[in-house]
């Protein structure tokens, strides 16, 4: 009966999978019980991985016994094949690939890892490719076999040696146009054009497309779309991290920066040029000792600020800070203004739209010394508070607090009004938008704006624990009550029931994420999956 439950659900997660839910669902029912811990890794369903007494084995999704539980540990989870570890064998062994099926790959039938398959069909394309090319673009080229091995070539054009002992499946042709290789009897590698010309010339010229569906030629130089070298004369060219834009080392701590058009972005090298993103405008960013000087994506203009720009701590990407002799000031890129004047000898972020602005540091080893004048402004340079203070903080969720004496706390709200106040005696903690207190001797967790409205129906063992979102998946959070575990959605809806009693990874790796985790239902273990967004 177990069997036949998992198999007419396994036959249906595929048409399961591809509904929009705002729920979690069951693709493999907890039906799978004996075992001290049951596991999937990479979103593969056709191996599940079970433990027990410290021994590994596999499940297939039916819940039949595909590999015994006899295995130190496990590897290699693919679509095709899984690698189990033991103590060598008499064989000498330390590892077996087994298939779906629970066939000994290694043992029973020939071993063609699915990892070498890409490698091996890529190396034969790129040895007809380099041929093909020499052939057609230089007539009466012919290849010779090397001396010591078949995959050895002397290529010869017109009585003269063209490319000497070659390997042509690590050779590469660019666009058409050029040809990247090494002779096997020299150091660097070359990039030729088709009157032989040496356009460059490295240690490694690695081809890779880059964001633009240009070739980048070993970070010496871009061949665009149309076969021309773009970006040649420099010691490393690569792109931004999450942009299209590129970076050019020219020298040490001399850095440009292009567009995707190959158009110099800042008139003079930067000792550091770095990018980001915000609301899809990308920043650019290049410093000097004395000078910042910012680009955006979407104007296309170069602003200069006057001053040596820091990025702020926990701040948003676009505020920076910045000196004027001992007073620090804040900047914001977005709108290139100073949004708080230097007028303190220290800046600090919290919460969405603060910043904390003091002239005294503190010092927890010294007992007394974080009593000092706050001033709390907004992003607009208002002020919001201004007095002597143990402290301003974030609360999370939108709330702040301040603390005017070592045992009064204020709880402020967004806008900075007096929400609550409370001492230690309240045993209140308050943390990214939620509040733990005591009621009959049981800790609860509950959203702040739950506990100020008197509801603490919905309460949690612990604060929920966010799991982020990943493709199209949206944000959710495990939460437990008297033991049992269950989920909320970005809303903190309740989208699965407390009845689990374990769960094993949720955040979904793998090439193919499929939003699958195991988990403890009853004593016995399914498989769930993550709501999609509508």
């Amino acid at each position: 009966m177990k069997n036949l439950l998992c198999t007419t659900l396994f036959l249906l997660y595929l048409t399961i999978t591809s509904l929009f839910s705002q729920e979690l669902t069951w693709v493999i029912p907890p039906a799978i019980d004996g075992y001290d811990k049951v596991e999937i890794r990479n979103q593969v369903l056709d191996f599940i991985v079970v433990k027990k007494d410290g021994k590994y084995g596999v499940l297939s999704p039916k819940g039949d016994l595909i590999i015994p539980i006899e295995y130190d540990k496990y590897d290699q989870v693919t679509d095709h094949h899984i690698s189990m570890y033991h103590p060598k064998n008499s064989a000498g062994k330390v590892n077996t690939f087994f298939d779906k099926d629970g066939y000994q790959l290694d043992f029973d039938r020939d071993v063609n890892p699915w990892y070498n398959k890409p490698k091996e069909k890529a190396k034969k394309e790129r040895a007809a490719a380099f041929e093909a090319f020499v052939m057609n673009t230089w007539p009466g080229a012919q290849f010779v076999e090397g001396k010591y091995s078949s995959n050895k070539h002397i290529i010869v054009a017109e009585g003269d040696t063209l490319v000497k002992n070659t390997y042509p499946s690590q050779g590469n042709v660019v666009s058409d146009k050029y040809l990247v290789y090494r002779n096997t009897d020299a150091s660097n590698y070359r990039m030729i054009d088709k009157d032989r010309n040496v356009l460059l010339e490295a240690k490694k010229l690695e081809i890779r497309e880059d964001d633009n569906n240009n070739i980048n030629v070993g970070f010496r130089g871009v061949v665009d779309q149309n076969g021309t070298l773009q970006l040649s004369d420099c010691e490393e060219v690569g792109t931004f991290y999450k942009g299209n834009y590129y970076k050019v080392k020219k020298a040490k701590e001399q850095y440009l920066a292009f567009d995707p058009e190959f158009n110099q972005i800042f008139d003079k090298p930067h000792k550091y040029i770095a990018n980001y993103k915000m609301d899809d405008v990308t920043f650019l960013v290049g410093q000097s000792e004395t000078e910042t000087y910012f680009y955006r994506s979407d104007t296309k203009k170069t602003t200069k600020a006057p001053y040596k720009l820091k990025q702020l701590r926990n701040a948003p990407k676009s505020y920076y800070s910045f000196a004027e002799g001992d007073m620090m000031g804040i900047y914001d890129m977005a709108v290139g203004e100073v949004v708080v004047e230097p007028t303190h000898k220290y800046v600090s972020h919290i919460g969405e739209e603060y910043f904390v602005l003091a002239n005294d540091k503190p010092v927890r080893k010294k007992k007394g010394s974080r009593v000092f004048e706050r001033t709390l402004v907004d992003t607009d340079g208002e002020t919001h508070y201004n007095d002597v203070c143990f402290g301003i903080s974030s609360a999370g969720g939108g709330y702040y607090h301040i603390f005017p004496t070592d045992s009064t706390k204020v709880l402020m709200d967004a806008d900075m009004q007096e929400a609550l106040v409370y001492t230690k005696k309240d045993k209140l903690t308050f943390s990214y938008g939620w509040v733990s207190f005591y009621e009959n001797d049981t800790r609860k967790n509950v959203r702040i704006e739950q506990y100020l409205a008197g509801d603490k129906s919905q309460w949690y063992t612990d604060r929920p624990k966010k799991i982020d979102a990943k493709d199209n998946y949206p944000i959710m959070y495990s939460v437990q009550r008297e033991g049992k575990i269950g989920f909320l959605d970005e809303n903190y809806n309740l989208i699965h029931p407390l009845e689990l009693e374990s769960i094993g990874d949720t955040k979904g790796y793998g090439p193919k994420n499929m939003g699958y985790f195991t988990a403890k239902k009853d004593g016995k273990w399914g498989v769930l999956q993550r709501p999609t967004r509508r």
